[in-house]
């Protein structure tokens, strides 16, 4: 597995489900970051990634794979793999990476602040909307709508009750 810093932001939060995984490529790419809170190693985590000089944002699950120490008590790097990121989002995070640290990582209850002036990568190659499992599978414009009004309530039991009204009206 090949670790590269994010050119950008890195939020995340734990999550209740594993990654579903999207690509091929997620078996040989991760993501490392800065930390000063030391991650659980094997945890799900969910994560919002902002890049291309923060216009740009992905968000996807995932799964700590390592934590390291840093030079002082207070400072960890996270290895983060198994992303849920389609072929054409891969493509952009690795042409968002670099060899040294240069983002930064904020770990919270929540990721949706995180990026949240910036537009979604929704449309893959030759302007395919980019479609990802989430108890559906789901095109990405309709599961950032959604978190757009959902508020606190989880995305599958949104979902489920806004299909139960759909079908029941």
């Amino acid at each position: 597995m090949k670790y590269c810093h994010v050119n950008g932001r890195v939020y995340s939060r734990y999550a209740f489900t594993p990654p579903v995984i999207n690509s091929g490529l997620a078996s040989s790419y991760g993501i490392e970051a800065p930390s000063s809170v030391p991650l659980d190693q094997g945890s799900n985590v969910k994560l919002r990634i902002v890049l291309g000089h923060l216009s740009k944002r992905m968000t996807c699950h995932a799964v700590v794979d390592n934590v390291i120490a840093g030079k002082s008590p207070e400072t960890f790097s996270v290895a983060f793999g198994q992303l849920s990121l389609s072929d054409h989002e891969f493509e952009i995070l690795l042409n968002n990476c670099s060899e040294g640290v240069h983002g930064e990582f904020e770990f919270g209850m929540t990721v949706r602040h995180g990026g949240k002036d910036t537009s979604p990568v929704i449309e893959g190659y030759e302007g395919e909307e980019i479609t990802r499992v989430k108890a559906l599978t789901l095109p990405v414009r309709l599961i950032e709508a959604i978190d757009l009004k959902r508020g606190e309530t989880p995305f599958s039991q949104y979902v489920t009750n806004a299909l139960r009204k759909a079908t029941d009206g």
